[in-house]
Formats: C-alpha cells, structure tokens, sequence
C-alpha cells in the first residue's frame, strides 16, 4: 500500500495543505492555517534549514498518489529531554481504517529515534477525534494532559 515515505516536495503542497483543512477544520472550526503554509513555503524554498526541527513527510501509494502526511517539530520535554511533537497528520479518506496510520506512526518513531535521538512522541488532540486517539493508544500513547477552552466574546 504505502510505496515510500519522503520529504515533502513543492508539488505535494496542495494535497498536504488540503489533509490539514480537513482535519483542523472538523476539530477546531475556524483555525487558522497560516502556520503550516509558512512551514510548507520554507521547506519549499529550502529556508528551513535541514537542522531546523521540522519536517513535513508524505506517504506516496500507488500510483505516486499522496495518501498520508505528517508534520513533525522537534522541541524538549519539561526535563530537557529531546522530544517530537506530531503538529499534523492526516491519512486520504480511502486509505483510512487500513493500516496506513499505524504504519506511519511506527516510520515516525524509527525516523525521530534515528535522527534525533528522540524517546518520546507528543500529539494535541481533539477530545472528539477517536481514530487518533485510537491510534495512539494503539502505539502505547498515554493522555497525560486535557486542555479546558472556553470562546470570550
């Protein structure tokens, strides 16, 4: 199913950008996208330096078709330790309830644990977005944080 996983390339934006819609804006109506697209233009335009901390990877399927994306931000734990958190990730519909995250998840651990040293993975999710929360727990992932919001107006 899954015939390679690469950095992304400058024509693989719009797809990338299109998962990231989707998913943030089901689980947090009204985000704002700007963050991604400044990452996605310097990882085009070769400003993020390859030792920046951040990497968006594709998935390619059959076909050379993007099926799978995940955002990746290297930071440190609240005891200095190394850590990635998974800032996007989305899987194409189709290619859903297949595996695809599951194998994503294990190359995202392989690949941070390779590259930086990395033991240990963080993800914000939505309380709502159970095949995520599956999946993570899936991984041996623990909630170990809730965080309350509350719109002023």
């Amino acid at each position: 199913m899954i015939q390679s996983i690469r950095d992304m390339r400058s024509s693989d934006v719009p797809v990338v950008l299109g998962f990231y819609e989707e998913a943030f804006g089901i689980n947090f109506p009204g985000a704002d996208f700007e963050r991604i697209k400044r990452a996605a233009k310097r990882r085009i335009l070769g400003t993020m330096p390859a030792d920046s901390g951040e990497v968006i990877l594709v998935a390619e399927g059959p076909g050379d078709l993007i099926i799978a994306y995940v955002w990746l931000a290297l930071g440190r734990s609240g005891d200095g330790e190394p850590m990635v958190t998974i800032e996007g990730f989305g899987v194409h519909d189709e290619y859903r309830r297949q595996g695809v995250g599951a194998f994503m998840a294990e190359a995202i651990q392989q690949w941070a644990f390779r590259l930086w040293g990395v033991k240990r993975l963080q993800c914000l999710v939505s309380l709502d977005n159970e095949p995520v929360i599956g999946l993570l727990e899936k991984m041996g992932g623990q909630a170990r944080f809730v965080t309350y919001v509350k719109d002023v107006e």
